[in-house]
């Protein structure tokens, strides 16, 4: 792989003018860190300036980005805070998402009340920053290309049976192209489907507030990870 990427930059280097950065460490706020088993995408430097930015470096620490049980309205009987002050919080942390996955529910969910935002919106903003400063140095970890086949958690049981058993394809005419691509990459080894049961289901991470210990297990499987525990 390094020798094509070798020869791709010498082809470039004839055509363009253009010099080589060597690998790549920064990018807009983005920094990468470069193991034998992968890279490690972060954005710590950025965290730690939103933190300082809005007063929060010393604040209490917390384990979760939005609070089990938490249900936001518009609050009309709250009090009114400062717009831009939230708008700008808001904003900050959703450029983090870029490396943080584990903040979008909690970054979603606040940014829906930008056009009046009471207490109650602030506080769960301020709650994220909390959880934000105990986990600065978290982000994405993506191991290198691995060729054993790729495997899909699907939590629809018909959808696997439909993949494996040929005899079920007059049921399901309307799915013609789908069916025949995805039951062509299972008969291939190149696609594995397994059951995924709803206790399992990854994506709540993403769509509810979940306590810790689920939170925390499911942070883990979406490929999270801090840069105390690279290698």
């Amino acid at each position: 792989m390094e020798e094509e990427i070798e020869e791709f930059k010498g082809r470039m280097k004839i055509e363009f003018e253009m010099t080589d950065l060597g690998t790549l460490s920064y990018f807009l706020g983005l920094e990468f860190v470069h193991t034998h088993k992968g890279v490690f995408l972060h954005q710590k430097k950025y965290a730690h300036e939103i933190l300082k930015r809005f007063q929060m470096e010393r604040c209490n620490e917390a384990a979760v980005p939005v609070l089990p049980g938490l249900k936001l309205t518009e609050e009309k009987e709250a009090e009114v805070v400062d717009g831009t002050l939230y708008k700008q919080i808001v904003g900050s942390l959703r450029f983090l998402c870029n490396s943080r996955p584990d903040l979008s529910f909690g970054v979603g969910l606040i940014s829906r009340f930008m056009h009046d935002p009471r207490t109650p919106h602030m506080a769960a903003a301020k709650h994220i920053l909390r959880y934000l400063k105990g986990t600065t140095d978290w982000g994405i970890f993506f191991p290198k290309a691995d060729e054993q086949n790729e495997i899909v958690l699907e939590i629809n049981k018909s959808a696997i049976n439909l993949s494996r058993n040929p005899t079920l394809h007059g049921r399901s005419k309307h799915i013609d192209t789908k069916f025949h691509f995805l039951r062509d990459q299972v008969s291939r080894g190149k696609l594995t489907l397994l059951y995924c049961r709803t206790e399992e289901q990854t994506a709540d991470v993403f769509t509810k507030p979940l306590k810790q210990a689920r939170f925390d297990k499911l942070r883990k499987q979406i490929g999270m990870s801090s840069l105390e525990f690279l290698d």
